[in-house]
């Protein structure tokens, strides 16, 4: 786990995956879901913030909106949490909220089927991050 808290420690460069600039060198990305074949993602502003780390493991601060009609997509916030599983295992977690947009409306397509997708983009997410960081490390 020290190995994969240290690259977590040295910034978004070295983990987020896909980690792109916008011109004035805010971060971006893309957040989605399915695979190469089929793909239906979105670029997103990416905030990451600074790395605590302690004997049981580490946390970043992160926050994402969509680059472009970020009045049509929720806004996540959340914490990326690395910590140890078993003496072998690391557990890589994003404990996050978003809130629907479009009012009532939104909410009802997010209980009724929109929040299976923004789970399976938060776990692409992950997935894809810790995929860097075993590489990295």
């Amino acid at each position: 786990m020290e190995r994969l808290q240290r690259v977590l420690l040295r910034g978004a460069q070295a983990w987020v995956p896909n980690l792109d600039e916008d011109e004035a060198g805010g971060l971006l990305t893309e957040v989605g879901v399915g695979s190469a074949g089929a793909w239906l993602g979105r670029r997103v502003t990416l905030w990451v913030g600074e790395a605590a780390a302690g004997p049981d493991g580490c946390a970043v601060p992160i926050t994402w909106r969509a680059e472009r009609r970020p009045e049509r997509y929720p806004q996540l916030r959340g914490v990326l949490e690395l910590t140890p599983a078993t003496w072998h295992r690391t557990w890589l977690v994003l404990r996050a909220t978003y809130r629907p947009p479009g009012g009532v409306i939104g909410e009802l397509a997010d209980r009724a089927a929109l929040h299976r997708v923004a789970e399976a983009t938060v776990r692409g997410f992950v997935e894809r991050a810790a995929w860097v960081l075993e590489r990295a490390a």
